[in-house]
């Protein structure tokens, strides 16, 4: 059970039909992700962190098991719903073994 929890990855439409299987988050990453949510608890800092939102799905993305690149320009091309369905599905699929009855 444990072996398939470190090899579990989220499949992601991309363009063009394909496919890229992304790495779940790590523990450094899960940390990362509490810090931009704390940036986007307070007015003066929402900016600061949908951008850095932004990065972190686009660092996401680049880990794909396919090795294709994505670069900010890709990114930046997809709508807003496609960013942050990835972002919350990444931080979803942290807490699935919590939520697990087996």
């Amino acid at each position: 059970m444990l072996k398939n929890l470190i090899e579990r990855r989220l499949r992601v439409d991309w363009k063009h039909d394909k496919t890229l299987n992304i790495r779940e988050l790590s523990f450094k990453d899960y940390e990362e992700v509490l810090e931009i949510e704390k940036l986007l608890g307070s007015a003066e800092t929402v900016e600061k962190g949908l951008n850095l939102r932004f990065k972190f799905v686009l660092k996401a993305l680049n880990r794909n098991l396919e090795h294709v690149p994505i670069s900010e320009k890709d990114l930046e091309s997809v709508n807003l719903a496609f960013i942050n369905a990835l972002w919350f599905r990444l931080i979803e699929r942290t807490q699935e073994i919590i939520n697990d009855p087996n």
